[in-house]
């Protein structure tokens, strides 16, 4: 699942990601993403830091303490590379973090690695 407003990044990683095979729902209104999170039950969950002005890490953190979806894999999609803040960040949401623009091939790569590793454990 992506989640953002940013329609050209965002069509654009989900055209790349549904090229390899994998099923994509985008969600615009990151306000509803609780609630549709628990309804579809993706396997990882994409979150642009620019999505409806909500702070992405603040939606994360929200995310993981809802027992019932707290375990889905997610990728932070931040505006600018920074190490204190990526590590903040990881430290936070027991996440990944990717920096815009995304390279194609990154973004693969952390999508493919992350499905195929083991879940992540709620963050306390």
């Amino acid at each position: 699942m992506l989640i953002g407003t940013e329609s050209s990044g965002l069509t654009y990683m989900r055209m790349l990601l549904e090229r390899e095979g994998y099923s994509v729902c985008l969600l615009r209104e990151a306000y509803r993403a609780e609630e549709t999170i628990v309804a579809e039950r993706p396997s990882l969950i994409i979150i642009d830091d620019q999505a409806d002005k909500l702070c992405a890490v603040r939606l994360c953190r929200q995310l993981k303490l809802n027992a019932t979806i707290a375990a889905i894999k997610t990728v932070l999609l931040l505006p600018y590379d920074h190490d204190a803040l990526k590590e903040a960040t990881k430290k936070a949401c027991g996440t990944d973090v990717l920096t815009k623009p995304v390279l194609p091939h990154l973004l693969l790569k952390t999508v493919a690695g992350l499905l195929a590793g083991p879940a992540m454990p709620p963050v306390k």
